[in-house]
């Protein structure tokens, strides 16, 4: 999570992604039902936006150099207005643990959608998954 992001939510502020035509990402304000947090009311909105920021100041890159990711599956929208798209470091740390990576074209719920299916397809049969 970039630090201008954690930083906000660590405020119990909520921001977003934005994508332009050309998938540059820009972070914007987003009330609690776009961000879909999941707070009861205005009290628990706040703490589910600092505990996410707890979640998303580590740099998990560090943090996970030694530890083995072959068993993991991430999944993941080139337009995930929720948590953002991987960078392209983030990518080859992945790929250089042998994380599987489904990669969708679309915002985080059309890719958690469209994903489902072929996540499961894959724990049932690897040789039938489009991975990266």
């Amino acid at each position: 999570m970039p630090k201008n992001v954690w930083e906000e939510f660590s405020k119990g502020n909520y921001v977003g992604f934005e994508y332009d035509k050309l998938g540059n990402k820009k972070i914007i304000k987003v009330d609690i039902d776009a961000a879909r947090m999941g707070g009861a009311n205005a009290v628990s909105n706040k703490n589910m936006a600092k505990l996410a920021a707890s979640l998303g100041h580590f740099k998990y890159t560090k943090l996970l150099k030694n530890v083995n990711l072959s068993n993991v599956t991430y999944v993941y929208g080139k337009k995930d207005e929720q948590v953002g798209r991987l960078t392209k470091n983030e990518i080859d740390f992945l790929k250089s643990k042998k994380v599987k990576l489904f990669i969708g074209e679309g915002t985080h719920g059309e890719t958690v959608d469209s994903f489902i299916k072929v996540s499961l397809d894959y724990l049932i049969d690897p040789k039938i998954a489009y991975i990266l």
